[in-house]
């Protein structure tokens, strides 16, 4: 009967250390601390100066909340980053001679459909103008009552494009695809809807310039027709 207590108490003790260890975790810690940061956050109320530098305060200390959370996890992300890159890397390397010989290969069918394709349009084109000749003398004939003649020139055109006739190959699993790509041929021809602001250029040139609370857009230095350049204000916050 006491062996079985003690083995109860036993299996009871580890339940609740497993419990109080689990409770005790530091990223359940961080994550109570900062659910009491957003509680205390939502109940911030700013109507006067003092209250405005107590808000600054405590923004400095979220930051600091936030660099503790980093802090917490970078370990884990680098090892985690290492092992991620390593396993790809290796990835990669193995895939690397696959992808080399199917862009081999894919140059080659596809070198190989061009062509095809060039001689069958250029066959077309001989037997339409081909076929436009012998229709041209099947109407003369007809018109010169000899039916018997203007059949046969006519059923001979018909033959000729049908000579012509393309049945592509298909084979298993693989397709050609085609797209329609462009290039520039003369940039002052371009009509206006399709030429776009080059943000990142003006971003950059926007942060060559100091700004303050006092910036008006009249004393930006550099002047570009149709662009305004103006100030906005962020709030930034050091950790503590």
């Amino acid at each position: 009967m006491n062996t079985e207590t003690m083995e109860l108490s036993f299996d009871t003790d580890t339940v609740e250390e497993k419990k109080e260890i689990q409770e005790t975790k530091p990223e359940i810690q961080l994550q109570n601390e900062n659910s009491l940061l957003v509680k205390k956050a939502q109940g911030i109320v700013i109507a006067s100066d003092a209250e405005n530098t107590v808000a600054a305060e405590f923004l400095t200390s979220i930051k600091g909340a936030a660099k503790k959370v980093k802090d917490f996890f970078a370990d884990s992300k680098k090892k985690a980053h290492e092992a991620w890159k390593a396993v790809c890397g290796n990835e990669a390397k193995m895939l690397s001679p696959l992808e080399q010989a199917e862009e081999i290969v894919k140059k080659k069918i596809s070198a190989y459909i061009e062509t095809q394709n060039r001689l069958r349009f250029e066959s077309e084109r001989k037997a339409a103008e081909e076929a436009a000749r012998l229709q041209k003398q099947a109407d003369k004939a007809m018109k010169k009552g000899d039916t018997e003649m203007g059949e046969s020139l006519q059923l001979e055109a018909a033959m000729t494009v049908a000579q012509v006739a393309y049945i592509p190959q298909k084979n298993e699993g693989i397709s050609m695809r085609y797209s329609w790509n462009w290039e520039v041929e003369d940039i002052t021809k371009i009509p206006r809807e399709y030429l776009t602001v080059d943000a990142g250029l003006l971003d950059s040139i926007a942060k060559t310039q100091k700004a303050d609370a006092n910036s008006k857009p009249a004393d930006f230095l550099r002047k570009i027709p149709g662009i305004k350049f103006f100030t906005k204000s962020t709030i930034a916050a050091k950790a503590r």
